[in-house]
């Protein structure tokens, strides 16, 4: 049964589903067992995904936008472009150099999680060590493979996760200009922070992309979608503490009336594969005693009541307003209700996970155990780039519905209407 699943997703799907499958296999594999195992699982992996890729090449396909090589090139150039800003500037910035490629140095010296090494030392907490590990463990295997540790290579890894999306982004949006117009507006949303080692960029793309992929499923009802779009949140929740709540918001989303399964053996098992790696460093989370820095719960509310009820709530919307552009997902909220309004009410599914996100990190503000204004000051235009670019996509979408009902709608002279 899984095999013949395969055989009707075309060489494309496969290969940018069997990438995030290696990338979650991986991840899995060096937390679990340490860098030494690595090629072991990785390459048989890469050929079954070959096998199934020749296997599929006469079969229907998913993909909407063919090998279209202008296309491709633009793609392509942006990538290298993206290519030297990553691998020409050094590590640096803070979060780059005190968190995630510290954590992959040590991964790499160590040969993978050693418990008597940093995780579990109270004198490195300024690293976040209960950050999942899906970078950390990408760029030590970049070092692992040129067989020392620089402050230039590893940063590979930040190219090697914007694969993905990339394709997701060419493959699926179905009209070019949507494809391409998330890419860019990703660049534009991400700006530096997209090449410089903070993962809020990423988390953006992939917040972005799963949102795509899980409308694409509910438009095609195709099993293809279902299975990228679950691979994607897999590589999303692993990306930082933000991906757990931005993940189960869009798989709420994605099971409201999802389409019905035909494959629940292709479907668990790709689910076990993408939420493995969560789920193990969850559990060595807790079994060695790490913790996060905000301690965050019930504990929390009159902290949150204190500043809804204090000039502090003030200092929160002028960051939001300033720094964090809060006005644009709000303008864009306002324009699908108005302009789009029969696409918005059709899919408040996907118009949740933005909406309920931005409550949430409102919440996690005002409940903060820091100063309110060093935090916002420090990471609010960070922590909203998820939020413009799931807007951002929301309306693209709905942009192309509004094009495709226009092509589709005759006018009083018997022709095609036009957007």
């Amino acid at each position: 049964m899984i095999l013949d699943s395969l055989k009707k997703m075309s060489l494309l799907d496969l290969f940018i589903a069997s990438y995030g499958i290696c990338m979650l296999v991986l991840h899995l594999a060096i937390l679990a067992m340490g860098l030494n195992f690595w090629m072991l699982l990785f390459l048989p992996l890469v050929c079954l995904g070959l096998a199934s890729w020749f296997r599929s090449l006469e079969q229907t396909s998913c993909t909407y936008i063919k090998l279209n090589f202008k296309l491709l090139f633009v793609y392509g150039a942006i990538l290298f472009v993206l290519f030297n800003f990553i691998l020409f500037e050094p590590i640096h910035t803070w979060d780059a150099r005190s968190i995630w490629f510290f954590q992959a140095k040590v991964l790499f010296y160590d040969g993978g999680l050693v418990r008597d090494s940093i995780w579990t030392n109270e004198a490195y907490e300024f690293a976040h060590l209960d950050y999942p590990k899906m970078l950390p463990v990408l760029a030590a295997s970049v070092a692992n493979v040129f067989g020392f540790w620089n402050e230039y290579l590893p940063k590979l890894a930040l190219l090697i996760l914007l694969i993905f999306p990339v394709g997701c982004c060419y493959l699926f949006s179905k009209k070019w200009w949507l494809g391409l117009g998330l890419f860019v507006g990703i660049i534009l949303i991400a700006r530096s922070y997209l090449w410089n080692g903070y993962m809020d960029s990423h988390l953006a793309f992939y917040s972005a992309v799963s949102l795509l992929l899980i409308y694409r499923l509910k438009e095609t009802q195709k099993l293809a979608f279902l299975l990228l779009a679950i691979t994607s949140l897999g590589i999303l929740i692993n990306l930082k503490n933000e991906g757990t709540p931005l993940a189960i918001f869009m798989l709420l989303a994605l099971v409201y009336k999802m389409p019905k399964v035909t494959n629940y053996y292709l479907v668990g098992l790709v689910s076990l594969i993408s939420f493995s790696g969560y789920g193990y460093w969850v559990y060595i989370k807790r079994s060695w005693g790490i913790d996060n820095d905000l301690g965050l719960g019930f504990s929390s509310i009159p902290v949150i009541m204190g500043r809804v009820f204090s000039s502090e709530l003030f200092e929160l919307m002028k960051y939001y307003i300033l720094k964090a552009w809060v006005w644009f997902p709000l303008i864009v909220l306002g324009v699908l209700f108005i302009r789009f309004k029969k696409w918005a009410i059709s899919n408040l599914s996907l118009l949740f996970v933005p909406s309920i996100y931005l409550i949430l990190v409102t919440a996690v503000y005002l409940g903060t155990p820091h100063g309110l204004g060093w935090h916002l000051d420090s990471s609010v235009d960070r922590v909203f780039m998820p939020i413009h670019a799931m807007s951002l996509v929301c309306l693209l979408l709905a942009v192309e519905s509004s094009y495709n009902n226009c092509k589709a709608t005759p006018d009083k002279k018997g022709e095609e209407g036009v957007l």
